[in-house]
């Protein structure tokens, strides 16, 4: 009976040990635990990753323009697909037409300290419709064929238009010749001096 009776108080002292050392660390068995658990609910479950480190591409294409200027419009965002062909960005033409405006006025000029006077008058309608380009046509891209067939056909039509005007103009100085006419037209435009 004395085994027995050993037994038992050992099993009780350690049995009371253990619920001792238990209430007085204050460790509660859920906190000892690596898992949570909690009541079933419906929700969003949230989880944030914390780390630094360097991205990197998979693969990554070099973009760049014929000419440089500062960028005044994008038309494409981060992550987005495009396609060939596709308008990027626009870039600010300020720096191209004063270039050209510097270019053709002195063209103009030389124009007129010849005594070319209606080249230098043709230079100036060219170089001032170079300047308002962009009015008419849509900045979403080149023009497409249809578009350039008919920039052509106007232009062509003027140029035939104009060119009739002024040998119908220069007829009477020629004498009603036309070769003499188109002598004295081509002579105004520097050709054959």
């Amino acid at each position: 009976m004395k085994t027995k009776t050993w037994l038992v108080a050992t099993v009780g002292l350690a049995v009371s040990v253990g619920f001792g050392a238990r209430f007085l660390t204050g460790e509660d068995a859920a906190a000892a635990s690596p898992y949570r658990t909690g009541a079933v609910t419906i929700g969003t479950v949230e989880s944030t990753v914390t780390s630094t480190g360097q991205l990197t591409a998979l693969q990554s294409i070099a973009v760049g323009t014929q000419v440089s200027g500062q960028v005044i419009q994008l038309y494409a965002d981060y992550n987005e697909k495009v396609r060939k062909g596709q308008l990027l960005a626009r870039i600010d033409p300020t720096l191209e037409k004063v270039a050209l405006l510097a270019i053709g006025a002195l063209a103009v000029w030389w124009g007129l300290s010849n005594g070319s006077y209606i080249f230098a008058a043709f230079l100036a309608i060219a170089v001032l419709g170079h300047l308002r380009r962009g009015a008419w046509r849509s900045t979403a891209g080149p023009l497409s064929w249809t578009q350039a067939g008919h920039s052509l056909g106007l232009y062509l039509l003027t140029a035939a238009v104009c060119a009739a005007a002024g040998i119908a103009a220069l007829l009477p100085l020629a004498g009603g010749s036309l070769p003499d006419a188109l002598a004295v037209g081509l002579g105004f435009l520097e050709f054959g001096r």
